[in-house]
């Protein structure tokens, strides 16, 4: 899934309603082109919210419950999920509220809803998404004499299911969070540095680990430093982690330390200095790529016959190359052969015969010798030599007899002559 996470401006909207003993109280969340409208009720012996989705692909959603009391402070939208959160507490026993977050698919379903108890007040402060996992952070404090005191802070994960995975505490409070695909980062002062950051699985990362690269490694496809805060990639500030798929020769410097390495495409579909009889079809993950001084689309099947150099390049002069031949694979004749019947001559690429252009599928029948030449891409050529030759049928005696179909032979000796009749 991906991640979309909206900043929203908050209107607080107070509706007062005292028919019927009700009381209700709007929040709009304006979200993009629409809003999401909160509205909490409480009647009789019941109280809930309901939801209002405006915009393309409306819904309200109504949500009741008879012992409970929520108040959402923030919506977060991640792919199809509207994910409400804030706090809840159970009525007439509670005397501290838990985190609360609730989730609704794009037609207003309750997918997930979630009240979670530390031992004192939580509140869900904000909810990412990590690598397929949803992580809420909730903040503790504790009830001094009406004096509310932070007591720490959770990160609690949860599946695509929205299962509950597992959680992390800290005891320091946080003054600075962010985030991106990769971690939440975590500042414990107004310092623009991050302390450390928290991974999809809750494992943390320190701003002075050591980076995990080898100087002078080579990497196929792709190459993933994990860090925190500031760095350098061939002169380019960088910060909060890399994902590198493009090739290239890189320098990498964090923290006074500088490591060399190179990242190399995956190039599948050819080889180098192989021949092939049939089409192939390069695919390159990453790169500037050239096909016989032309740009290349990667995954674009080539069918012609012809001598091939595929170069790819990449960052800080980066260059790799390989060459391959596609043949014209001919077929009906082989090279200095002769034959007494008509051949079907099938092939690929440009060709003539004795110099004059034929197209595939063609069929020579008459005697003589013959020159083929196939031509292809970057002044590839084959020549082949075949000749017809009818082989002419001797005549015998008695076919001779058979042709003229003769019945009967007389003979008859008049005058010293032969005399030949047909009866």
């Amino acid at each position: 899934m991906k991640k979309t996470v909206f900043l929203f401006m908050l209107a607080v909207i107070a509706i007062f309603n005292l028919t019927n003993g009700v009381h209700t109280q709007g929040k709009v969340f304006e979200i993009d082109d629409y809003e999401i409208i909160v509205t909490n009720f409480k009647q009789d012996r019941s109280s809930g919210f309901t939801v209002e989705k405006t915009g393309v692909n409306p819904f309200v959603a109504t949500v009741i419950d008879y012992e409970k009391y929520y108040y959402i402070s923030g919506v977060t939208i991640i792919e199809d999920y509207y994910i409400l959160y804030g706090y809840g507490f159970t009525l007439d026993t509670d005397t501290e509220y838990d985190a609360f977050f609730i989730v609704f698919d794009t037609a207003g379903n309750i997918i997930k809803k979630d009240l979670r108890d530390y031992g004192s007040m939580e509140i869900v402060k904000s909810i990412f998404y990590i690598d397929n996992i949803f992580i809420t952070y909730i903040e503790q404090t504790i009830d001094l004499d009406y004096s509310y005191l932070f007591e720490a802070s959770h990160f609690s994960s949860y599946d695509l299911n929205f299962n509950y995975v597992d959680s992390i505490e800290l005891g320091s409070q946080i003054r600075r969070l962010s985030y991106n695909e990769k971690y939440i980062l975590v500042g414990y002062t107004s310092s623009p540095n991050y302390d450390f950051g928290i991974r999809s699985d809750l494992t943390t990362l320190n701003d002075d680990e050591e980076i995990d690269l080898t100087e002078g490694e080579v990497y196929i496809g792709e190459v993933e430093i994990e860090f925190i805060n500031g760095a350098t990639l061939n002169n380019e500030y960088v910060e909060n982690g890399l994902s590198i798929n493009y090739p290239g020769e890189y320098i990498f410097i964090y923290n006074d330390k500088i490591y060399n390495f190179t990242v190399e495409p995956i190039i599948t579909g050819v080889e180098d200095d192989v021949i092939y009889e049939v089409s192939v079809t390069p695919r390159i993950n990453s790169g500037n790529i050239i096909l016989n001084n032309d740009l290349f689309i990667s995954d674009t099947e080539i069918t012609s016959p012809g001598n091939y150099d595929l170069i790819v390049t990449g960052a800080n002069n980066y260059t790799t190359e390989l060459s391959f031949t596609i043949t014209s694979n001919l077929e009906g004749i082989i090279n200095n052969n002769s034959y007494t019947d008509p051949v079907v001559l099938t092939f690929n690429g440009e060709g003539y015969l004795n110099n004059q252009y034929i197209e595939s599928p063609y069929e020579v029948s008459e005697d003589g010798e013959y020159i083929l030449k196939i031509n292809g891409e970057n002044n590839y050529l084959e020549t082949y030599f075949f000749s017809i030759e009818k082989i002419e049928e001797e005549t015998r005696f008695i076919d001779f007899v058979q042709r003229v179909d003769i019945l009967v032979l007389v003979v008859v000796l008049v005058s010293g002559g032969i005399i030949l009749k047909k009866k």
